[in-house]
């Protein structure tokens, strides 16, 4: 591995700026961006609007466009390759090969790299670039013979970002100045978040298959082979060609945006936009905490029915079985990493969102000095909330259930910096805008007691706030 990178620092600009409005507007400045910087930018298929609340409960807002630098992991059955980039041109290969090829994803080993990976990249840093956003995120993968990406951050060529204490703006070097932003006219140019009606529909799987895929999900749970499995299931939708991105974007910012809102491209022609309301992980310093939400009802527009609902939500076995399973994996996951000290601070509320009430924890860590944001989302990753317990056969038994791939749905989106400074959130209640439609997406928690039908009609209250802006069908 090569560490010699006198002549390889990423270098740049950063300076003070306007402050965008909030993250509909930051939408457009990221388009008006993009077409500003127009063929100056090495790369156009990488952008995002990430809205978050930090670890103190203060917002933060980032918009970025184009990569500088960063790195990508690739998986397969018998070789993890990662690959730090710079300028368009790989400086660094890291590769590991298991004596047997794995059988299900080496999830510690992709966690370990990423942590290497992070300290490499931070080399080729010049040093006033340590509070600059690094992007990306994890893929929820099956293991394939074949590489697939599993792993990708870097570092933007234009970012804009902002918090209560500050508005700062990263350029690269090279690029050319970039127009004074104008928050007023930014805006005022946000489309109005209204609908659009969409030209077909269907559902992958539909209810009846739905119920006969969950066979040997139950079977495999009621013989004690599993704890708990989450099965995901897919919307696909044709939209009307006057479909707006932005239009749709401004649509959930409005009525749904609660923890997270995001709207980003990793490397190819698929946008992904949503509004998780789950963390997988907020730092900063040597503080972190992570959130977990499992257990769901459904939202009324009937007050004292939400009432009842929010009190049999934590009264029945399982609701709280299920998170249960969920927190205490993780809790434990958290532990057996030894990165620091770990509290479950609160058990079990009820987080109420605008169309569904989730069961809700969160543990705090305090954190080792060594201990960096890898090594704490590789404690938690993949949470019990997305994926099951045990973790290798959830694999497998997913790759047999579900008949689409999620991509970054049940992955993790988010940013870090090189001032131990990190947000990342579980990517759920989202959508994939991609040249073949728009693909909703949703999962429920399946243990040995589940009503399938009612876990079918969860996915379907779950992408409420996804489909409530299609009409037409």
């Amino acid at each position: 591995m090569n560490h010699d990178t006198s002549a390889r620092f990423v270098r740049g600009r950063v300076r003070e700026s306007v402050p965008c409005c909030d993250a509909k507007a930051m939408t457009v400045r990221v388009a008006n961006l993009q077409k500003a910087c127009g063929d100056a930018l090495q790369s156009h298929d990488y952008s995002a609007v990430f809205r978050s609340f930090d670890i103190d409960n203060k917002p933060m807002l980032i918009g970025a466009v184009g990569r500088l630098a960063g790195f990508r992991i690739r998986v397969s059955a018998d070789r993890l390759t990662g690959t730090l980039d710079s300028g368009g041109e790989t400086v660094d290969v890291m590769t590991v090969k298991p004596e047997r090829p794995w059988d299900s994803l080496p999830f510690d080993e992709v966690f370990a790299m990423a942590g290497r990976l992070r300290q490499a990249l931070g080399r080729h840093l010049s040093p006033e670039l340590t509070a600059v956003p690094v992007l990306g995120g994890i893929q929820s993968l099956i293991l394939s013979d074949e590489p697939q990406v599993i792993a990708d951050y870097y570092l933007p060529e234009i970012v804009s970002w902002q918090n209560a204490e500050r508005s700062l703006l990263f350029t690269a070097e090279g690029l050319p100045e970039i127009p004074p932003f104008e928050a007023e006219a930014e805006a005022a140019a946000v489309p109005e978040g209204t609908s659009c009606p969409m030209k077909a529909w269907e559902n992958c799987p539909g209810r009846e298959e739905y119920t006969r895929r969950m066979g040997p999900v139950l079977e495999a749970l009621r013989s004690g082979a599993m704890q708990k499995v989450v099965v995901a299931r897919r919307v696909g939708i044709v939209p009307d060609p006057s479909f707006d991105s932005l239009d749709y974007a401004a649509f959930l910012y409005d009525r749904y945006f609660q923890e997270y809102f995001y709207m980003f491209r990793q490397g190819g022609s698929d946008t992904y936009l949503g509004i998780s309301p789950e963390i997988i992980m907020k730092m900063r310093g040597r503080r972190a905490v992570t959130k977990p939400l499992a257990g769901t009802r459904k939202k009324t527009d009937d007050e004292a029915l939400n009432r009842a609902v929010r009190e049999e939500l934590t009264a029945t076995d399982k609701d709280i079985t299920e998170h249960e399973y969920a927190l205490y994996f993780m809790a434990d996951g958290l532990k057996k990493a030894g990165i620091g000290d770990v509290r479950i601070d609160r058990s079990k509320t009820v987080l109420e969102t605008p169309y569904a009430f989730h069961i809700k924890s969160e543990i705090s860590m305090d954190l080792n000095s060594e201990a960096d944001c890898f090594d704490v989302i590789g404690a938690i990753y993949p949470p019990a909330t997305i994926w099951g317990i045990p973790v290798a056969e959830t694999e497998h038994l997913l790759a047999k259930t579900e008949p689409f791939a999620r991509g970054y749905f049940t992955g993790v989106f988010g940013y870090w910096n090189f001032e131990d400074e990190a947000d990342t959130a579980l990517v759920i209640r989202t959508a994939r805008l991609g040249e073949d439609g728009v693909s909703l997406y949703a999962g429920g928690g399946i243990v040995r007691d589940s009503d399938i039908e009612a876990e079918y009609d969860e996915t379907v209250n779950k992408m409420r706030p996804l489909f409530g802006y299609f009409t037409g069908i």
